[in-house]
């Protein structure tokens, strides 16, 4: 018994700064993609929410003429109005993860939202 408490000793003494090294070094790597993830994600949610922006701006400003046209018909308009509440509730989305939000809800959070 005796010897192999001195062979375990002998092997931890020779090798557990490597397994500890080797250890800490996957839990860093862990916390670095965890990390890389999140900054990936948050970019991800900026770029949607700046091509949401984009697309609503240029939406409204077709609205706007389509509004003044004389062969405008109700329709038309009606499917803008679409496009435009599909954009504000990937802005929504992108910022609060509103996935399930009824549409005053999101129209609550666009306007709560400053935008």
């Amino acid at each position: 018994m005796m010897q192999a408490i001195e062979k375990v000793w002998t092997w931890l003494k020779k090798w557990g700064l490597v397994v500890a090294g080797v250890l800490l070094a996957l839990m860093g790597a862990g916390w670095l993609w965890r990390r890389q993830r999140a900054q990936l994600g948050r970019v991800q949610d900026e770029l949607a929410v700046a091509q949401a922006q984009s697309e609503i701006a240029a939406l409204e400003r077709v609205r706007r003429y389509v509004l003044t046209s004389a062969d405008t018909t109700k329709e038309q308009v009606q499917r803008l109005d679409e496009d435009i509440a599909k954009n504000r509730r990937a802005i929504v989305e992108a910022h609060e993860n509103g996935q399930g939000l009824s549409d005053a809800e999101v129209e609550d959070a666009f306007a709560r939202l400053g935008y």
